[in-house]
């Protein structure tokens, strides 16, 4: 920048300076303070008033062009980048994960998905706020909740009359977790994660696993967070241990 230039010329200045002395068979404490001298004269008084009007007439144009500078060094720094890349929450984006899209497994329907998305979770409404309920817990689980209360799906409907028997956690090397819940006598396990671990294990047919699978990598291309979500009824009630 500007200031790191002028910095630059008054220091080439001084040791030429001084190295001329030297030359000339001045003594090295004459050299020296003759260096010293130039260097404190090579800085105005009024420098760093000029340098602060400078960055203050920057930052008025940016302000005129609806960017706020808070520092004003800032307005130096960004003189100097030609493009700017950026996303900040509420103002590209709105800090809401939304439900896209869905894709049943032959046989089933979108209900069907939302009501095992929402057994999958751990999520819950806790209140109204700003017009929608206010969801507690992963952000992922409250889009599925939201989703589910839109298509008259409440949680607490979904959930009625179930109770949790296990929990496994998701963890890195699953890539999935799973609720287990007995309801009526009968004991099912409920699993949400990533698609390629969870269709890899679900009962499906071939042609059916490889659909799915093209399904969720299309979507992932288009940038979009794509999950799996599966059922499975456990006979004699054993628990799954992954």
């Amino acid at each position: 920048g500007l200031t790191g230039a002028m910095v630059a010329l008054g220091v080439g200045i001084t040791v030429a300076l001084a190295g001329l002395r030297l030359s000339q068979g001045a003594s090295l404490d004459d050299a020296f303070l003759l260096g010293v001298s130039v260097a404190v004269a090579a800085v105005p008084e009024g420098l760093a008033a000029t340098v602060t009007i400078a960055l203050a007439i920057g930052a008025r144009r940016m302000a005129a062009r609806g960017a706020i500078v808070r520092r004003l060094p800032a307005v130096e720094t960004l003189g100097s980048a030609t493009t700017i890349a950026c996303d900040k929450t509420g103002t590209l984006t709105e800090n809401r994960l939304r439900l896209h899209a869905m894709a049943p497994a032959p046989g089933f329907g979108e209900l069907d998905v939302l009501q095992a998305a929402v057994l999958a979770s751990t999520a819950r409404l806790v209140g109204d706020a700003e017009g929608e309920p206010a969801v507690a817990g992963d952000p992922v689980d409250a889009a599925l909740l939201l989703a589910a209360r839109e298509r008259g799906q409440p949680a607490e409907e979904i959930r009625r009359g179930s109770s949790v028997l296990r929990e496994l956690p998701f963890e890195p090397e699953r890539k999935r977790m799973t609720l287990v819940y007995r309801r009526d006598g009968a004991v099912s396990a409920y699993t949400k994660g990533a698609p390629e671990t969870v269709i890899a294990a679900a009962r499906l047919d071939e042609a059916d696993r490889r659909a799915l699978t093209a399904q969720a990598e299309g979507w992932a291309r288009q940038g979009l967070r794509v999950l799996a979500v599966a059922r499975r009824e456990l006979r004699g009630g054993d628990l799954p241990a992954e």
